[in-house]
């Protein structure tokens, strides 16, 4: 990420440059096509530890949004969480399994602490969500900050308030998948190829 970026340069006299993560071509299934529903369903996918999941503001959140419903895979989760009943743990799954559960989504979350970890890096999960067609709203997180159809937010309550304009938002698909498109891991061999100097 570039705060990482920045903060590396000072150790190195020839710069540092950032190649972030990307897309992987596998991911989104090839029949992959958004549901039509009016149930307000929010998702997560992702490692689920408490070293930087923040399960405090999001059982918060959940309990201050009960007209919208949580739904959040993944692993390694806090044993004996007391979670508010529109906020279910769905497990690990696989990434066919994603897209299928998905497509009921109105919008993602990134709902980490946040601190110097979050600071320095460039979730895969932001490109995976974009790529499902889910605008996402995650807690201060510099890298994405402008990222397109994603709100990055410094408290409960903007997050909230981003959550709603997440879950109603209209949006040109084809201006996402363009964005995409340059961000695949062929891209960034690309760019690795272009700074070393090999093409």
């Amino acid at each position: 990420s570039w705060p990482l970026a920045e903060k590396l340069s000072a150790y190195n006299k020839n710069g540092v440059k950032v190649i972030p993560n990307a897309l992987s071509p596998n991911f989104r299934e090839d029949d992959y096509q958004r549901e039509i529903n009016d149930e307000a369903i929010v998702g997560y996918f992702g490692h689920l530890t408490d070293s930087w999941f923040d399960w405090e503001s999001l059982i918060e959140i959940a309990v201050g949004m009960p007209e919208y419903h949580f739904e959040i895979i993944g692993h390694s989760e806090p044993q004996n969480l007391d979670l508010p009943e529109n906020l279910q743990i769905l497990g690990p799954k696989s990434h066919p399994e994603i897209n299928k559960i998905a497509r009921r989504w109105k919008a993602a979350i990134i709902p980490f602490k946040t601190g110097p970890l979050s600071d320095a890096v460039d979730p895969i999960k932001i490109y995976e969500y974009l790529a499902l067609g889910l605008p996402t709203v995650s807690f201060s997180m510099p890298q994405i900050d402008d990222y397109p159809l994603t709100k990055t937010v410094k408290n409960v309550e903007e997050f909230k308030k981003e959550l709603q304009w997440a879950v109603n938002v209209s949006y040109d698909m084809d201006e996402i998948e363009l964005w995409l498109g340059e961000n695949t891991w062929e891209k960034r061999v690309d760019s690795f190829e272009e700074w070393y100097g090999i093409r």
